[in-house]
């Protein structure tokens, strides 16, 4: 039943973002239409956190029970146990992920070609294995429902602050800019972005001005400006010009396979403290 439910989130999910940001032909990359391609993006990798940690925080303290209950009577292994849930777990969230893909990206971006949807597969399923393992270290570490659901939201929040849209992060104070780099949101979202808007001819219409030209209406009738003159300047906005779309595909895989070894050592430090009886 959870994983039903997980698909129909998941695809009804994708169905309302593809339809909510779906526009015209070409205008994705129109001045009107590239900060929705941007906020797609944001939205698409916010979701894929919350959906993935939500969902281990909610079922596997309950699980870790019924293997510790295992684990007094001799029967399981932490490395048989950890290695089979993981494996479960994924096998899963291709499908469910290929099915996001399909349906989210079509649907909102217009002549999306056939390498672009391979790079959003790929950065969406590293950013699902990411995130589940971020909720395997949390659900494992508390052992209990409540409290890993509890803390979905304060660890979820400056994953996406820190994402670089709605906070630059060179503004960001050097005691809290370390946070920045354990964002899964902030790979995603750049690894999106740079893949998107790859090789797109941006440059300003001359029914608007440039920044810092004639009068600044944000876009408004009457006071039109030319927010992004070329592709840099969108990677800028949400500072995306930092790596290649290499690098954030390997911290993406990096961080899912550094999380995922954290959780089997808290596992293991967990299990060597039950006491046969």
């Amino acid at each position: 039943k959870m994983s039903l439910a997980r698909c129909f989130v998941g695809v009804g999910t994708g169905l309302v973002i593809g339809l909510a940001f779906r526009g015209p032909k070409g205008r994705e990359f129109a001045q009107g239409g590239i900060t929705d391609t941007l906020g797609l993006m944001l939205t698409s990798a916010i979701f894929l956190l919350i959906t993935n940690f939500f969902q281990v925080a909610f079922t596997l303290p309950g699980e870790l029970q019924v293997f510790f209950r295992e684990r007094l009577a001799g029967v399981n292994r932490v490395s048989t146990y950890y290695v089979a849930h993981v494996v479960q777990s994924f096998a899963f969230l291709l499908v469910w992920t290929l099915a996001f893909c399909l349906v989210t990206f079509p649907l909102a971006l217009n002549g999306l070609t056939l390498r672009q949807l391979a790079v959003f597969f790929l950065t969406v399923t590293l950013s699902n294995i990411a995130s589940t393992a971020l909720g395997y270290v949390v659900a494992i570490s508390t052992r209990n429902e409540a409290v890993a659901l509890a803390l979905v939201p304060p660890i979820s929040l400056p994953m996406a602050l820190f994402a670089g849209f709605l906070v630059e992060l060179n503004t960001v104070p050097p005691f809290l800019a370390w946070l920045q780099h354990l964002s899964i949101v902030k790979y995603t979202l750049h690894a999106l972005v740079l893949e998107a808007f790859a090789g797109q001819d941006i440059h300003c219409p001359p029914s608007l001005s440039h920044p810092g030209e004639g009068s600044d209406g944000g876009g408004l009738p009457g006071g039109a400006r030319c927010v992004y003159p070329s592709t840099p300047s969108v990677l800028r906005r949400c500072s995306a010009d930092q790596h290649t779309l290499e690098e954030n595909l390997i911290m993406l895989a990096g961080l899912g396979i550094g999380l995922l070894l954290l959780g089997y050592l808290v596992l293991a430090r967990q299990a060597m403290t039950v006491k046969v009886r």
